[in-house]
């Protein structure tokens, strides 16, 4: 069953006490920024009923250079969700790559 970490879900999912939770986002939201979603998934990390697989819809490298020499971004371009942010440089991209640490913010 897909979930959202929600009382509704949890209500659900304590019916189910052999359950297991395919946590398949980044591991990044468990860090407390998102109370809601850590106290869902805490009973089964607890339990040792978590499983963390994480799902991507990222593009292809060939697709994200593609994208960029379509748009052409004036600034540049900052990776976001990518656990290989330094890999944009070898794309060969007609425009900045701006690296930024998580929660660095920056101005547009």
């Amino acid at each position: 069953m897909a979930v959202r970490g929600n009382s509704q879900f949890a209500q659900i999912a304590a019916q189910y006490p052999d359950a297991v939770l395919i946590y398949s986002m980044w591991e990044g939201y468990l860090d407390g920024r998102s109370p809601l979603l850590s106290d869902f998934v805490k009973p089964f990390a607890d339990s040792g009923r978590l499983l963390h697989l994480h799902a991507s819809g990222h593009a292809a490298p060939e697709d994200l250079k593609a994208v960029c020499d379509t748009v052409k971004p004036a600034r540049g371009v900052i990776p976001i969700h990518s656990q290989k942010p330094e890999e944009f440089s070898s794309l060969g991209l007609n425009t900045p790559t701006i690296f930024l640490t998580d929660g660095e913010v920056v101005a547009l």
